[in-house]
């Protein structure tokens, strides 16, 4: 009995020593592709990279490099399509983009660019070959259409009125195949030193809002302090300086079903058990798109300028009164 038991550890041990070779043996690795087309810009950009072996020993610590890096350069294109049919094609070439900042900043994660302008409510795939596995990827989607801003309207500017008990609401209208929207309000001052003056601008941006259905009213109240304490932690004291307020525009930026479905298993899987949301066949990442509406030459009221020269907290930043436009 005592040797059957023997020869029975012997056995698992065996068994465990194999099964170590196996996982760390090169088993090829799982692809992993981005692409948001941007249907604002007229390059449209194509992020790969490959997932890794972590480390058990010191799974805190970033890839080595080596574990992210593709041996052999991929083939990537897009086809555009219309009534199940592929109509046009764009192959996409190696570009040397600064890479991101962060946990992974390493050369491993390629950036591939095509020039064409990607249109609304259209149907594109996405195909990328990696030769050293011999694997291809895809995705599918239909883009995005451009937002649709009720108020602030493009073609119906009007004054901005922001005081410290009154705030004011941004509306806009849900559009067919958007997933998710974001709108930006970015305000620019000008500033006075001796005689040198110059434009500075500070962004504010508002909460997502996740919306898979269109032709709906999406309604955001600026919280009016908010404002205020926008301009207190954004403009540097400077006794020397003056400030005027000049305008704002708005960004309305919607983004695509599956950015949307992303964004939504990314604010759940906390506490669900979902893993990361991903449209790519034979590889994990997402293809999706994003579309953005202007609204330029935003004015404020006279009564934003009064709350702004007079507010205590911004006696500091300097303040004054518009001059008067020629």
């Amino acid at each position: 009995m005592k040797k059957v038991l023997i020869l029975g550890i012997i056995l698992l041990n065996c068994f465990s020593c194999s099964n170590e070779i196996e996982i760390h043996a090169d088993l090829g690795y799982l692809p992993v592709v981005y692409c948001l087309l941007d249907l604002n810009s007229d390059e449209q950009y194509v992020r790969i990279s490959r997932t890794y072996l972590s480390d058990s020993e010191n799974s805190g610590l970033p890839p080595s490099v080596d574990s992210l890096v593709i041996q052999v350069p991929c083939e990537v294109y897009i086809e555009k399509w219309i009534d199940n049919d592929p109509v046009e094609t764009y192959l996409f070439s190696k570009t040397i983009l600064p890479k991101d900042s962060g946990y992974f900043p390493a050369k491993g994660q390629e950036l591939y660019a095509a020039s064409f302008k990607a249109e609304p409510l259209v149907r594109y795939v996405l195909y990328v070959y990696f030769p050293d596995i011999d694997k291809v990827v895809s995705g599918e989607t239909i883009t995005t259409d451009f937002p649709v801003p009720e108020d602030p309207q493009p073609e119906l500017p009007r004054s901005i009125t922001i005081t410290r008990e009154r705030g004011y609401t941004a509306r806009w209208f849900s559009v067919k195949h958007g997933g998710v929207y974001q709108g930006i309000f970015t305000l620019t001052y000008l500033e006075t030193i001796d005689e040198s003056s110059a434009f500075h601008q500070i962004e504010w941006p508002l909460p997502n809002e996740i919306l898979d259905r269109p032709d709906e009213l999406i309604t955001q109240t600026l919280n009016p302090n908010r404002f205020f304490d926008l301009l207190i932690h954004n403009i540097p004291v400077n006794p020397d300086a003056q400030r005027e307020l000049v305008g704002m525009k708005f960004t309305l930026i919607a983004g695509g079903e599956e950015l949307g479905v992303s964004l939504r298993t990314s604010d759940i899987k906390d506490w669900a058990f979902n893993s990361d949301y991903t449209n790519i066949d034979n590889g994990i990442g997402l293809f999706s798109s994003v579309a953005r509406t202007y609204v330029q030459n935003l004015v404020f009221s006279d009564l934003t300028f009064d709350a702004i020269c007079t507010d205590p907290e911004l006696k500091l930043l300097n303040f004054i009164k518009a001059r008067p436009k020629e």
